[in-house]
């Protein structure tokens, strides 16, 4: 700064320094006009460049501003500007502006002469000024003269219109409506910008502050009651005074009160919780329980504490934030716990805690039923019921089986998921239904917090099968004897096959008896094993007559297994007993014919189906002419027999080719020629007799009697001749 020189010569000024504000008070001037400019440096020392220069003219001569007071607040918008009387005045000039005079052209927002020695004035009514800041400065005339301008200095030399009061605060805390527990509540509420003062009422919600029990100021954006509240519900509110205090003539505006807050007070806690979940001395299998207790009304959360002793009850789990009454325990590994809740209200009042309850968490699982604990069925088993016994070793801490029965699909395929037998049960065996077919099960174990252990396996992968077969298999073919057949041995062969080769036929039931309903069984015999079976009745079982037999067969080792149906009966015949000799008829022994094609007769017997016919020239029958088989009991020669003796025999043979004893031995003799007659007669067939008349050339001869033995009905032809 420098008195009454040019711009430059501000390079010698007598006022050169540096200050770490922004105003600065100079040291007493003497009156007269004064350049002075202002340049910022930063930490490093670093210069801004200079300021523009700017004058300043003192005049300690003249009248002294009274008010407005410097940087005074007020809420007038027609003030009145007051300052000293100077001595032999005759006139003062008053300017106000809003720029601090920074530009000196005229019109100034006011810009007046009292015209008279008052030394005050007041901005008319009708002209009010706007809120805002403003500037002014007052001078005398004295003797004549103006003096110079006289105002509080260039930096304080405002004052400031605000009409607006100011807002009303937020109440931040207690909360609306909410519950504390503290007597001498702290209340707190948002700053507001230039506000000095908060008055602050406290009441009961009907009274309307009409009488708050709370009445006071602070400067402070928060209050603390001092003295104890009785428990009751308050309300309270709080409004705002700015810096208009500054400034006497005036009373300073209180702001709006703010929205009226309640908040109840409550020291009294809530009840103890009653523990629900898991129960007291519980075994579970979750290393994640939910541990759960009742609600409590007045609540609004709940303290857990879990711990693996009953003494600490917080080094696991110390928990305040549950506003449920039930939690989920993060991982905990397998022991036992103990646990308590306590619950707080809206007043932040807790209660007691509950008492301890302990519980085991135990996840390790039984072991399975593994290799050599499956009794039975074994892998590969045949059975031959539809109700199984399933039968498997206990296993240590299980309370609980699970069994499974699934149709096999294919060597290393199954379907448990859709099985047959899906049953869990206590006992290691029971007997359930299963269909015919190939079959796999399983079973795994569970103890007493449903641990369930791993499915048992037969070896590696491959579940334990079985094979279900309470179908017979098919009835066999029979085949010898043939149906009907005729046997001439009582040791007889008897053969079949069965239909179902292999493990659904390894035996077979023969039975034979001589009845058709099989009453009386002259066999009753198991064969095996093997589809084609033969066996040699014994003679001494079987005489001759009609016999029925019939097969079955079994396809499992009795008694275990499937009968299956009877194959359907057949019937033999045993004939070991050769037919009767033949009794010879004619010719009659020794009768002398004269015929050389005679008719050999004898009688039938019964079980023959054909004759042995033997006729020779000795009786030894070594020197055989005819030898041949008929099939009844009379034979007509087609062959001339020569002159001579000739012997015959005759044997019967039955159906199944049986010979009876050869028939006695007869003779006849072939002779001369004779007279020859011949008579014809229609004869039934078996034994018979005729009585004939004879005639020689045509004279009547003599009458005989001829019988004879036919099969079947034929005309009968007889000749006879006398011997001369």
């Amino acid at each position: 700064m420098r008195k009454g020189y040019a711009y430059s010569d501000l390079l010698s000024p007598f006022i050169s320094t540096y200050v770490s504000d922004s105003d600065y008070t100079t040291i007493p001037l003497a009156d007269g006009t004064y350049n002075w400019r202002i340049l910022a440096r930063d930490l490093a020392g670093n210069p801004d460049p200079w300021s523009s220069v700017r004058n300043v003219t003192i005049d300690s001569v003249g009248p002294s501003p009274i008010s407005p007071l410097p940087r005074a607040r007020i809420n007038d918008t027609t003030p009145t500007f007051d300052w000293d009387d100077e001595p032999g005045a005759t006139e003062y000039r008053l300017q106000v502006d809003d720029s601090d005079f920074m530009f000196p052209i005229p019109p100034y927002l006011v810009n007046i002469s009292s015209g008279s020695t008052m030394s005050n004035y007041t901005i008319p009514s009708g002209n009010p000024l706007n809120e805002g800041i403003y500037y002014w400065r007052v001078r005398a005339k004295v003797g004549g003269a103006w003096g110079g301008w006289r105002s509080y200095g260039f930096s304080y030399n405002y004052f400031i219109i605000d009409t607006t009061p100011p807002p009303a605060p937020t109440l931040l805390s207690p909360l609306n409506n909410s519950f504390i527990n503290i007597l001498k509540p702290f209340l707190n509420w948002s700053d507001v910008n230039e506000a000095v003062l908060y008055q602050i009422q406290l009441d009961s919600p009907n009274s309307a502050f009409n009488s708050p029990i709370v009445y006071a100021t602070t400067s402070y954006s928060n209050f603390s009651v001092p003295f104890r509240l009785k428990e009751s519900q308050y309300s309270w509110r709080v409004r705002t005074k700015d810096h208009l205090d500054f400034y006497p003539q005036k009373s300073p505006i209180w702001g709006p009160w703010s929205n009226v807050s309640s908040f109840t007070l409550d020291t009294e806690s809530p009840p103890i919780p009653t523990l629900t979940f898991p129960f007291n001395g519980s075994i579970i299998n979750d290393n994640t329980p939910h541990l759960g207790w009742d609600l409590i009304n007045e609540a609004i959360q709940y303290q857990i504490q879990v711990d693996d002793t009953n003494s600490s009850m917080n080094s696991l789990i110390n928990d305040s934030l549950l506003i449920v009454n039930n939690t989920q325990v993060q991982l905990i590994p397998d022991g036992t716990y103990f646990w308590r809740v306590r619950a707080e209200d809206n007043a932040g009042n807790w209660g007691p805690w509950s008492i301890s309850w302990s519980f085991t968490v135990d996840t390790i699982a039984p072991l399975h039923p593994n290799n050599g604990t499956i009794i039975r069925p074994m892998l590969g088993d045949n059975l031959f019921t539809n109700f199984p016994l399933f039968i498997w070793d206990p296993v240590d801490d299980a309370t609980t089986y699970w069994l499974q029965v699934a149709v096999k699909t294919s060597e290393y395929s199954n379907n448990f998921t859709q099985p047959l037998i899906n049953v869990t049960l206590a006992d290691t065996n029971i007997t359930v239904f299963v269909p015919d077919g190939l079959w796999y099960w399983r079973v795994k174990a569970s103890d007493t917090v449903g641990n369930w252990g791993n499915w048992t396996y037969y070896y590696a992968t491959q579940f334990s099968s079985f094979y279900i077969d309470t179908t017979g298999p098919s009835p066999p073919t029979l085949t010898s004897p043939t149906d009907g057949m005729i046997i001439t041995s009582n040791s007889t062969q008897i053969s079949w096959f069965a239909d179902d080769p292999g493990v659904n036929s390894q035996l077979s039931l023969l039975q034979v008896s001589d009845s058709e309903a099989f009453g009386n069984l002259l066999i009753n015999q198991t064969y095996g094993d093997g589809a084609n079976q033969t066996t040699i009745m014994n003679s001494s079982q079987f005489p001759d007559g009609l016999y029925f037999w019939k097969v079955r067969s079994f396809d499992g080792m009795p008694p275990i297994g499937n009968w299956g149906d009877w194959s359907e009966v057949q019937t033999f015949i045993i004939d070991t007993a050769p037919p009767l000799p033949p009794s010879l008829i004619s010719p009659v022994n020794g009768v002398y014919l004269e015929i050389n094609m005679p008719s050999l007769a004898w009688n039938f017997t019964n079980d023959t189906t054909y004759y042995q016919l033997q006729i020779a020239t000795s009786d030894s029958f070594s020197n055989l002419i005819f030898n041949s088989t008929v099939d009844n009991a009379l034979y007509n020669l087609t062959t001339p027999l020569a002159n001579g003796t000739y012997y015959w025999r005759v044997r019967a043979q039955d159906i199944v080719g049986n010979l009876g004893s050869w028939s006695s031995i007869w003779s006849f003799i072939i002779g001369t020629t004779s007279s020859e007659s011949t008579s014809t007669t229609t004869t039934p067939t078996g034994t018979s007799t005729t009585t004939i008349s004879t005639s020689v050339n045509g004279t009547p001869g003599f009458t005989f009697i001829v019988m004879w033995l036919l099969l079947i009905p034929s005309i009968l032809r007889i000749k006879y001749r006398k011997r001369n």
